[in-house]
């Protein structure tokens, strides 16, 4: 249980630090999300890996996200509930 608190407070400190960036550069919020998105997930793990051979294993090869089912199911509940704002902040005229 421990680990899930862990999981989604990481997920709020880089979301909300990629956020900040994105601010500061004049860009949506949304691509902070997927840019956060993109680096905790298994792509962000491969980026990884790949910087860590390119400079001769001097990166540790370190996993951001311990629980990643669970995560995954929170995340599917976060893009419907993102549509469902989305929703009801549409103009239908």
């Amino acid at each position: 249980m421990h680990e899930l608190f862990l999981d989604i407070g990481l997920i709020l400190i880089l979301t909300t630090l990629i956020g900040l960036l994105c601010r500061a550069l004049g860009q949506s919020l949304i691509l902070a999300y997927i840019g956060a998105g993109i680096l905790m997930g298994p792509t962000g793990q491969e980026i990884l890996k790949w910087l860590n051979g390119w400079f001769h294993g001097t990166i540790p090869n370190i996993q951001i996200i311990n629980n990643v089912q669970l995560i995954n199911t929170l995340s599917i509940f976060g893009v419907i509930l993102l549509l469902f704002m989305v929703g009801l902040e549409m103009n239908i005229k």
